[in-house]
């Protein structure tokens, strides 16, 4: 059990969450308000202060349970009414936000406000040491009261959803995945199973001439003509599906760019991207070879700080717009190697495409086109 409690405190006040354990420097003032122990109030003060150590330790290991906080918040009550201590409210008051249960929240963010008040209540009417310049701190413990919890709360909520983000963005791609895996086991099952029992078939019928009738070679030589024509068929298929799994996509080029772009300061904007998902192979993998060697222009040479990327789909025409801040450059003075713009002509030219690239101070605009139909 001890050692269990010590990794417990090892877990808790580790480097990386050193600042969950810095807080309870603030317990050296009532610490030093109670020193020295030499009085039965003192020395209770003192316990009370041990025990609310090992309370705010247990908020955190048992992932700020209720029942623990609804002991802080006494603990807070009783130690900030023996030390004239309000400021002890800003322990439970971020916690608070943290709890699992909604309907905890409520209970346990009144009786944090409730305990703030019986503290300031006591000091001001049964104590009476409340000095005139003490309301400006009163006002500020105030504040942090009431907006602590919510601002917590918040921070938990939004914390949640990008869990659950994540979560279901992991889930879609394993499904993904698992579709993608189907869909060529369809393929090669539909295809090649095919091609593969006819080629056995034509294989035992040139052996059953052989043995029955060795005379009837030119039977025996078009079935393995026959043979031959199938597996070259067969060769190119594989091949063909190879290359479509090998070939990029508009989605998972802009993973990559995006990613890019956030490490080089820039930020990624898009319009109507959602639509490309409908848009041929075939268009996709060139326009992502042209859009993956713009995004590199852009990195090394634009010092931009925004990328803006439009997709359009017409009846005769995709178009790709891609548009950055940057300082530009003169394109009738630098020659289209400089920038790998070359490449970018030469892919769109090659299928019927074309690029116009229009640059000045103000940024680049890069236009790249692919005809519906004809070259594709």
């Amino acid at each position: 059990m001890i050692k269990d409690t010590m990794d417990n405190f090892k877990k808790i006040f580790n480097l990386s969450n050193w600042y969950l354990g810095i807080w309870l420097l603030f317990l050296l003032f009532p610490l030093t308000a109670a020193w020295p122990f030499n009085s039965p109030i003192k020395f209770v003060g003192l316990c009370l202060i041990i025990l609310f150590i090992f309370d705010y330790y247990e908020v955190y290991v048992s992932s700020r349970s209720a029942v623990w906080l609804l002991l802080e918040i006494l603990l807070v009550v009783a130690i900030g009414i023996l030390n004239m201590a309000p400021y002890m409210i800003m322990f439970p008051a971020w916690q608070i936000g943290f709890v699992i249960s909604k309907r905890w929240f409520g209970t346990l963010y009144a009786s944090h406000l409730l305990s703030y008040f019986v503290i300031v209540a006591y000091i001001l009417f049964v104590h009476k040491t409340f000095a005139a310049e003490d309301w400006e701190m009163t006002i500020i413990y105030g504040l942090i009261a009431c907006l602590a919890p919510l601002a917590s709360r918040s921070i938990k909520e939004h914390q949640e959803e990008s869990t659950q983000i994540s979560q279901s963005n992991q889930r879609l791609t394993r499904q993904v995945k698992q579709d993608e895996r189907e869909r060529i086991a369809r393929d090669l099952h539909d295809t090649l199973g095919q091609s593969f029992s006819m080629i056995s078939i034509k294989t035992d019928f040139a052996k059953k001439i052989l043995l029955k009738d060795p005379e009837k070679l030119d039977l025996v030589n078009q079935q393995l003509n026959e043979i031959a024509d199938t597996s070259r068929h067969d060769l190119q298929l594989v091949r063909d599906i190879v290359a479509d799994l090998r070939s990029e996509t508009l989605s998972s080029v802009l993973i990559n760019a995006s990613e890019n772009l956030k490490t080089a300061h820039i930020r990624l904007l898009t319009q109507n991207e959602a639509q490309t998902s409908d848009w041929p192979a075939s268009v996709q993998h060139v326009f992502a070879a042209c859009f993956a060697e713009t995004v590199t222009n852009i990195i090394r040479h634009s010092k931009a700080t925004r990328c803006l990327v439009d997709f359009e789909r017409a009846d005769q025409h995709y178009r790709v717009k891609i548009f950055d801040d940057g300082v530009g450059f003169n394109t009738t003075a630098t020659r289209l190697t400089a920038h790998g713009l070359v490449g970018i002509h030469e892919r769109l030219v090659k299928v019927g495409g074309q690029a116009d690239i229009q640059s000045d101070k103000r940024g680049t605009n890069v236009v790249l086109t692919l005809p519906s139909q004809g070259a594709l």
